[in-house]
């Protein structure tokens, strides 16, 4: 029997990764990006946690805090998440996994 959680982890390939991307950074809301990907909004938020997004506020996404971001792609998985800046390479999930060991990130 698959689970919602089979379910979610199959539904995030890199494409749908840089879809949320693009969503999320051009202000969508939440409940509408959720509709578009038949996911929960809560999933939505995870997700996009995962790929570094900064949060929304009020709905918009303030990127002013962030002079020196872009969109990378992970060198050690090759999804596309948010980098602060230059020397940010490895998403969060990598860093937190055993994928991550022996990059140096700083």
């Amino acid at each position: 029997m698959a689970t919602a959680t089979t379910h979610n982890r199959d539904l995030w390939t890199a494409e749908k990764v840089s879809e949320l991307i693009a969503y999320w950074l051009g202000d969508m809301p939440v409940t509408e990006i959720a509709v578009r990907f038949g996911v929960t909004p809560q999933a939505v938020k995870t997700r996009a946690g995962r790929s570094s997004l900064p949060a929304h506020v009020c709905g918009k996404v303030d990127l002013s805090e962030y002079p020196n971001w872009k969109i990378r792609r992970c060198k050690c998985c090759t999804y596309e998440f948010f980098s602060e800046h230059k020397g940010l390479r490895l998403c969060d999930d990598c860093k937190r996994s055993d994928l991550g060991d022996g990059w140096m990130v700083w």
